[in-house]
């Protein structure tokens, strides 16, 4: 019985799903100058991501009850109970926090900020239902805040990096427009005001590519080679390979 409430739990957390948001961070701890507190750092990134996605979890039981989601929350599958997702999301950002503390002071104020957004993106005043605050607010705590707070946990230099800032923002936006646009039915069934809702299915695909495309246009003073990545208009897929392979080559050019 324990071993299943274990698994459950594990479930709510989602950690799977953001490994690319776990990327971002590793990224920027990769660009910076030390790395002897890779263990703090990794721990804490990864008990962000899981209290991301628990706290979500909690507060979309509505609508991931509705569709294939529901496998992935356990809240809406009924096997925990939302004040017992509530307590877990808590506890495993208190013990984030605890861990992050350990880090450099403005590492751990982003770190900080990050779980303040993630948490108001979700739980009410939950930006997520308040377009275009959605795509600000996840540009800003699963984009350019994962990379800075990677950045300045291996004592990086800002300045030498800003276009992949900007990068990591469009990106991110790319990628909720797109998860956004995945549940749009069920967003309408349950009258969750998302930015895909709002501009509707069809304009929300057009201004998704829009986002890739200011993406892609940041490397283009970066790598010459960057103009390459709109081949990832082709296909979605591409265009994560893409963004992985041409993210890889900032990072081995900066070690090598």
């Amino acid at each position: 019985m324990r071993t299943k409430k274990f698994i459950d739990f594990f479930m709510l957390t989602r950690i799977w799903h953001g490994r690319a948001y776990a990327a971002m961070a590793a990224f920027g701890f990769l660009l910076g100058n030390k790395y002897d507190l890779i263990l703090p750092f990794a721990i804490s990134t990864l008990l962000y991501i899981s209290f991301a996605f628990a706290i979500n979890n909690c507060f979309d039981v509505k609508t991931d009850s509705r569709g294939k989601k529901i496998k992935y929350n356990p809240l809406a599958g009924g096997m925990i109970s939302f004040r017992d997702g509530i307590i877990f999301s808590i506890i495993i950002a208190l013990i984030g926090i605890a861990v992050a503390s350990s880090l450099p002071a403005t590492a751990f104020v982003i770190y900080i900020t990050s779980v303040f957004l993630a948490l108001i993106y979700s739980a009410p005043p939950r930006l997520k239902t308040k377009p275009p605050l959605d795509l600000v607010s996840h540009g800003l705590f699963f984009g350019t805040l994962p990379f800075l707070f990677g950045l300045y946990a291996s004592n990086g230099a800002v300045l030498t990096h800003i276009p992949v800032l900007f990068s990591l923002f469009f990106y991110s936006c790319f990628l909720e427009l797109r998860n956004h646009i995945e549940d749009y039915e069920n967003d309408l069934m349950t009258d969750t005001v998302t930015s895909a809702v709002r501009f509707g299915k069809e304009k929300a695909e057009r201004i998704k590519w829009v986002f890739y495309t200011f993406h892609v246009t940041c490397f283009i003073p970066y790598l010459f080679y960057s103009p390459l990545m709109f081949f990832g208009i082709l296909k979605e897929r591409f265009a994560d390979i893409l963004t992985v392979a041409v993210y890889t080559s900032v990072i081995l050019r900066w070690i090598l």
